[in-house]
């Protein structure tokens, strides 16, 4: 199959110029709404437009049937936006069609030029103002169109393969039990695993048929102590049930029913508390109960909003590579598909949330300045110097214009509590830099990187959630003599002088290190064990609430 160099016909050209100079221009056929007085009812979308702009199109024509079928099922409902937003699985898309571009510089084009420019405006507007109906309904069928395209594009056009594709976009919202039973019908084995980009998938599709038969075949009453803690050598009549539920998670070998804690229990409970992420001592206390207590629904429910995410996770590369997943608070470094070695990481704190998405690795930066962002002057270093006018000079601070370096006993910081504050502010490498003694960049668009710290001691936390957005590593010399192994000119000597010589350093890699920031609450680790972490930011219940039928209580849990 062969595709036009271009998409950009002259009248989609101007289309797309009349959207970007006029935002809130009303569309010339609006959408059709089942009640348009109610801002969150279903959008729908004019099936003669649909039909006009993919007969227009030259991408979206090598597609028209399969489109066209796509929104008649659906009822012309939108398929990537609900009533106010993009979908988390729009946002997952996007993001796996900017890392498989990331990762295969060298491959044709697999984004539509106009879904990256119309994206790209969708990211300009304020939160708080409605997307133009224009903006919507465009960006839906490009998505749509582009899904069907990258399926193509990555399958070589096996058409056999693509029949079984739409189940990647949610229809319409369904029970979760209408959601397993359609995966475990349609899904036998491993049918997608040429479809998806990854094993992710299959592996907690297996995961979901385990838990999906014991919520159907076992009581879950909560189990109560009666105890502080439970460890080897007590006996308490709660031992049998809690031996039972490890026996069924396939942390325990056997199930004696016994109400003796033993040694074995003791093993059984420290794989249960590795899964989970808590404090691995083998003894049950309020945490641990508390896990073993989480309804079985709610893990069935995590499992299927985690296979929904792993439908366009980028699939590992042979090659060294780095894997951070934020609510596991872990980086993990591989070589190939060995996983190498893996430390504790900090994130952002809710506010200043890290981002996912996919990037190489290009350079490190020994003894950094740490630039100072703006917002953070504002909300932190400009209140700071209202009250202690010391503080610049005690975090080793300086102020500059341009190459200037100002006196900070010169500025009226109470000036700029409100406006701009017109001078920049970075802080000098050495102990008290925020930035540690080294950082490795990934260029990306939310300057999230990987950096050292001096607040060591947050490592130790298990909720570690600290930052402003970037990552802190537990483990940045390893890294760095990690990532510079293959140059025998940096000796682990020379690495280690360099980071603490004071003296800011750029090194370039000989070769680029794909970076991938991912956010899964349930996976399947390299030892086969299903893994279950907290939902941190709440994109796992916001991707609930767009995909299942459940009450607000069912995805706040």
């Amino acid at each position: 199959m062969v595709f036009p160099k271009s998409i950009l016909t002259f009248g989609s050209f101007l289309f797309l110029i009349g959207l970007l100079l006029s935002p809130a221009q009303s569309p010339s056929k609006p959408l059709i709404f089942s009640d348009s007085t109610h801002a969150n009812q279903t959008l729908y979308i004019d099936s003669n437009w649909i039909q006009k702009e993919v007969a227009q199109n030259d991408f979206l024509r090598f597609f028209s049937d399969s489109i066209v079928n796509f929104y008649k099922n659906r009822n012309f409902k939108h398929a990537w936006f609900d009533s106010t937003e993009l979908t988390e699985s729009a946002k997952s898309f996007i993001n796996a069609l900017h890392s498989y571009t990331t990762l295969n510089s060298g491959n044709k084009m697999v984004i539509f030029p106009e879904l990256k420019i119309i994206y790209s405006h969708l990211e300009t507007f304020p939160d708080n103002d409605p997307l133009p109906d224009t903006l919507k309904r465009q960006m839906d069928l490009l998505l749509t169109g582009n899904f069907y395209y990258f399926i193509n594009f990555i399958h070589h056009g096996d058409n056999e393969r693509m029949k079984d594709i739409n189940w990647f976009i949610p229809l319409h919202k369904i029970s979760t039990d209408s959601a397993i039973t359609h995966l475990l019908k349609n899904a036998p084995n491993s049918k997608f695993d040429s479809i998806t980009l990854n094993n992710q998938f299959d592996l907690l599709l297996n995961s979901l048929r385990k838990y999906y038969a014991i919520e159907k075949k076992n009581n879950w009453d909560s189990i109560e102590l009666k105890t502080t803690v439970l460890k080897v050598g007590s006996k308490n009549g709660s031992v049998p049930e809690i031996k039972t539920r490890l026996y069924l998670f396939g942390d325990l070998t056997t199930n004696d029913r016994s109400t003796l804690f033993t040694k074995e229990l003791k093993e059984a409970v420290v794989e249960f508390q590795k899964s989970n992420g808590l404090k691995e001592d083998g003894v049950i206390g309020p945490q641990v109960l508390s896990q073993l207590n989480r309804p079985i629904h709610d893990r069935v429910l995590q499992i299927l909003v985690n296979l929904e995410r792993s439908k366009w996770m980028q699939a590992k590369p042979n090659t060294t590579f780095i894997i951070v997943n934020i609510p596991e608070f872990k980086m993990h470094v591989y070589e190939g598909s060995t996983l190498s070695w893996s430390c504790s990481v900090i994130v952002g704190k809710a506010g200043t949330n890290t981002i996912s998405f996919t990037s190489n690795m290009k350079y490190i930066v020994f003894s950094p300045y740490w630039n100072i962002p703006q917002s953070i002057i504002k909300s932190e270093i400009i209140p700071e110097m209202i009250k202690k006018p010391s503080y610049i000079a005690h975090h080793n601070m300086e102020i500059r214009s341009g190459e200037k370096v100002m006196n900070p006993a010169s500025i009226t910081w109470s000036k700029y509590q409100e406006s701009r504050f017109p001078y920049s502010i970075r802080q000098k490498p050495g102990a008290k830099n925020a930035l540690g003694y080294v950082k490795f960049i990934f260029p990306n668009e939310y300057n999230i990187y990987l950096h050292d710290t001096p607040e060591k001691g947050l490592f130790n936390q298990t909720n570690r959630m600290f930052s402003h957005g970037c990552i802190r590593i537990e483990e940045p010399l390893k890294l760095a003599q990690f990532l510079l192994k293959a140059d025998t000119s940096w000796t682990d000597e020379k690495i280690k002088e360099t980071m603490y010589n004071g003296e800011e350093k750029v090194v370039i890699l000989k070769k680029m290190v794909p970076v991938f920031i991912n956010y899964l609450t349930a996976w399947v680790d390299e030892n086969n064990r299903l893994n279950f972490r907290a939902d941190i930011y709440g994109h796992d219940a916001k991707l609930a609430k767009q995909l299942f039928l459940q009450s607000d209580e069912d995805t706040s849990k």
